[in-house]
């Protein structure tokens, strides 16, 4: 019904590692095929395929590391047991911030507020590897179109609260407070069959 919005993901490596950028990252992965790992918070989750988004980019391919616990992940990396992660930008930036961790890019069109320090995928030199998890509204197929405008416009108001916006930005979200339903449905036109062929491709199974 209306979309509400996308956080992106920093991509982070442990200081310890040689590459200070992403093309540095790519360069070593194309040097040793399969013989660089990457944590995510768990398989088919958006880390995970946005790392898969980057590899189709690419030609590149690392071995995954699903964890249950990101903070785990986290602190493999910092540790050096594995080589880089997709991470969301509110749990690793304090460790950026801290000199534990290096983030290479974020993986939006644009840089995000929380660290706009940080390069896009595109500025650090490949373009095509974005991938943001995203949100939206949501009702039932019957319900009347006066509610869902009524809820749109609801919904529009309050995100363009500053309150909210503000909430929001400590997250490193990104609103989407013009993703009305005619927008929203040509972006699942193009999302879901983009996803499910990463799913496809990365080898995740349901349950």
């Amino acid at each position: 019904m209306h979309g509400l919005g996308a956080s992106p993901h920093l991509i982070v490596s442990g200081t310890g590692r040689p590459w200070r950028s992403l093309q540095d990252l790519v360069a070593a992965a194309r040097a040793r095929p399969e013989g660089l790992t990457y944590a995510s918070v768990g398989v088919g989750t958006s880390p995970h395929l946005a790392a898969e988004t980057l590899m189709q980019a690419t030609g590149i391919r690392m071995i995954h590391a699903p964890y249950a616990n990101g903070t785990q992940g986290l602190n493999d990396v910092i540790g050096g047991r594995v080589d880089v992660m997709w991470d969301y930008p509110l749990t690793s930036l304090a460790h950026v911030r801290e000199g534990r961790l290096r983030a290479l890019a974020v993986t939006d069109a644009a840089r995000v507020r929380l660290a706009p320090e940080v390069p896009t995928v595109a500025e650090a030199g490949l373009p095509g590897a974005e991938a943001v998890p995203w949100a939206g509204l949501f009702v039932p197929a019957r319900t009347p179109p006066e509610a869902v405008a009524r809820l749109a416009i609801a919904l529009r108001e309050a995100m363009g609260d500053p309150r909210v916006q503000g909430c929001f930005d400590g997250t490193a979200t990104v609103l989407w407070p013009r993703m009305g339903t005619a927008k929203l449905r040509a972006f699942l036109a193009e999302e879901v069959p983009r996803v499910a062929g990463l799913i496809a491709r990365s080898g995740a199974k349901p349950g």
